[in-house]
């Protein structure tokens, strides 16, 4: 527990050792799997024998990532990005829409009708040509409910017909203008189905059919080879890709256990990418076998509640509740001790790379003020009653959920825990494998969650705080407030970036006084990058990753 010193050195001392047992705690949270049953070990011996050190024509990258389909419509991972094909690309310098299967397009006036022209000599790895048809036949595909992809709330009321007149045209109808359309085609990694392999499956038994998970076949710059469940993923060279075949021969994605694995096998050479976590960077930096690159991105990380009443704990349905929470926790002590300082401590809900951060217009704040906490806890009525603040003969106590294998996130949560406490809040940190990214799409069944959550290009956050997406997308905090809906939705329907811009700093001065999330940072990202891979540039266009446009061009020089 934390001392209540009086002074602001003996404060800031306490505050010291807080954070010194927070990232030595994570180590031991992570081995004894705090609040889990299936918590990972800290590292493995399973070594992936194709993907052995220095593999000529092979770049290995490695990350603690899950695959549950190869369908990007129901599991956009990384290996999707790579197998399947987008309309457009998203430039890594501007944010924004490039030709990529589209070589043009066309908006109607009034900004509800999108006509693309396809490219026509593109084939699907079986040597099937890519036409209109395919692309209508995604997107129905999508948009239908019986598919249940995480990204449907985010399209079915947005889309109203989809036609394909001729081989290389489509025609989207849209129920009204949306301003990120182009950009989120591409920002959701919505690749191309072939519908000749697909539309004999129900949608309902997409993400576990075979094709799904034993067999896909797309049109991107790599073709499926294998996977060694929970091991790697191979894939092979397209030689026919449509942007220029890729000088790589063959491209593994290694499914490793935690950030230590992953980093020591960037050391040690048996990976050539891998993220960097915080814990890290300054052995990183120290490393002449690889080039930590780091750079700003839209991930943002969150303290998120459960307040559905339904399922969340009740101290957590009382907003007075959430702002105190706010007001406890000291966000750059721990940007500075646990992420090695590198994240922006968050104004608002955009990030600064975002050309929504209005940083001077955002007028609701929780400074790290304990004092301030007590008192909302106590105009709340939970009183203390020993170390625990009660109400109604109830503890103010819930669990928070963390990804298995992020030892800084970890070691995060176990400084939430001792902050928490130092107002009467008592929480158990719960390692979750898979993470509660994963499995918590209408669910909710955690009590709140620390998480890094990682937004598309354009700045609407429709995909986490709109209320369509409460029961099967990623509104998981079961947020439901028809003002932000109204706000998310005006914000679609403007091609204003000057109209957005007002509209969006209404909805984040909403959605801090309602805080269904509190967020604590955003990420500046780092990727090591092994000096024998050429053309491969980490960014927030990427997910930390290159991006898939330039797999072609991703090359061994040594």
């Amino acid at each position: 527990m934390i001392e209540r010193d009086q002074s602001g050195a003996n404060q800031e001392l306490t505050r010291r050792r807080l954070l010194q047992s927070a990232l030595a705690g994570a180590g031991v949270l992570a081995l004894a799997g705090v609040g889990s049953t299936s918590a990972a070990p800290i590292a493995t011996s399973r070594q992936f024998s194709a993907a052995r050190q220095g593999a000529a024509g092979t770049i290995i990258e490695g990350g603690t990532l899950t695959v549950d389909a190869f369908a990007p419509i129901v599991d956009a991972n990384r290996t999707t990005q790579l197998i399947y094909d987008t309309l457009v690309l998203v430039d890594p310098a501007t944010l924004l829409p490039k030709p990529n299967l589209a070589t043009e397009w066309t908006v109607s006036e009034d900004g509800a009708t999108y006509t693309f022209t396809l490219k026509s000599d593109v084939t699907f790895h079986d040597g099937t040509p890519l036409t209109a048809d395919d692309v209508k036949f995604t997107f129905e595909l999508l948009i239908n409910p019986e598919t249940a992809s995480p990204y449907g709330p985010i399209f079915q009321p947005r889309i109203k017909t989809i036609e394909a007149p001729d081989p290389t045209t489509v025609v989207f109808t849209l129920n009204g203008p949306v301003a990120s359309f182009l950009v989120d085609l591409n920002a959701y990694s919505l690749g191309i189905l072939p519908k000749h392999l697909v539309e004999g499956i129900a949608p309902a038994d997409l993400a576990t059919s075979d094709f799904a998970q034993k067999s896909p076949v797309g049109s991107g710059p790599f073709k499926f080879d294998s996977y060694a469940a929970g091991e790697a993923v191979t894939l092979a060279a397209n030689p026919d890709y449509h942007r220029g075949a890729p000088k790589l021969e063959q491209y593994v994605l290694k499914l490793l256990t935690d950030t230590t694995a992953a980093y020591q096998q960037l050391k040690t050479g048996e990976v050539d990418v891998t993220q960097i976590s915080a814990d890290f960077y300054e052995d990183a930096q120290a490393q002449s076998n690889f080039t930590p690159v780091t750079f700003d991105t839209l991930e943002m990380y969150m303290f998120g509640f459960n307040i559905d009443p339904a399922k969340g704990p009740a101290g957590l349905q009382d907003v007075k509740v959430r702002q105190a929470i706010a007001h406890a926790i000291d966000r750059q002590l721990i940007v500075d001790r646990i992420y090695s300082g590198l994240g922006t401590v968050a104004i608002g809900t955009q990030s600064p790379v975002s050309w929504a951060y209005q940083p001077d217009k955002i007028t609701v704040s929780y400074d790290y003020d304990p004092d301030k906490a007590k008192a909302l806890l106590d105009e709340a009525g939970w009183a203390l009653d020993g170390d625990v603040r009660k109400k109604d003969g109830q503890e103010l106590a819930f669990s928070i959920s963390i990804a298995a294998g992020k030892q800084t996130d970890q070691g995060a949560a176990l400084a939430l825990q001792e902050l928490l406490a130092e107002v009467g809040i008592a929480v158990e940190p719960k390692v979750d494998d898979p993470s509660p990214l994963a499995t918590q799409p209408g669910v909710r069944d955690f009590q709140s969650m620390l998480v890094g959550f990682t937004f598309p290009y354009d700045p609407d956050q429709s995909l986490a705080f709109d209320s369509a997406g409460i029961e099967a997308g990623y509104n998981l905090w079961g947020y439901n407030s028809p003002e932000a809906d109204d706000l998310l939705h005006k914000g679609l329907q403007s091609s204003d970036v000057k109209a957005r811009t007002a509209i969006y700093v209404d909805l984040q001065n909403l959605l801090l006084t309602d805080l269904p999330v509190y967020v604590l940072h955003f990420t500046k990202g780092v990727t090591g990058v092994n000096n024998r891979i050429s053309g491969y540039e980490p960014s927030a266009a990427g997910y930390k990753w290159a991006v898939q446009g330039d797999a072609n061009i991703w090359d061994v020089t040594e």
